[in-house]
């Protein structure tokens, strides 16, 4: 399973569905983790690596 955050990994909404999950699940997060920086928000999104495009290529190479 792919959550993709517009803020903080940590804490937001990819810890709440792996611990529905559980254990045996397996869930890629994709969120802010470096500083946050003043930006447009498309700039925001490439700089955090949660554009469209990277949120499209963590999918494609996502384990069947």
């Amino acid at each position: 399973m792919l959550v993709v955050e517009d803020h903080r990994v940590c804490g937001g909404l990819g810890d709440a569905v792996s611990n529905a999950i559980g254990p045996t699940g397996r869930v890629l997060r994709l969120g802010v983790t470096g500083e946050p920086h003043s930006g447009s928000p498309q700039e925001l999104l490439r700089r955090h690596h949660i554009s469209t495009d990277n949120i499209e290529r963590e999918v494609l190479i996502l384990p069947a």
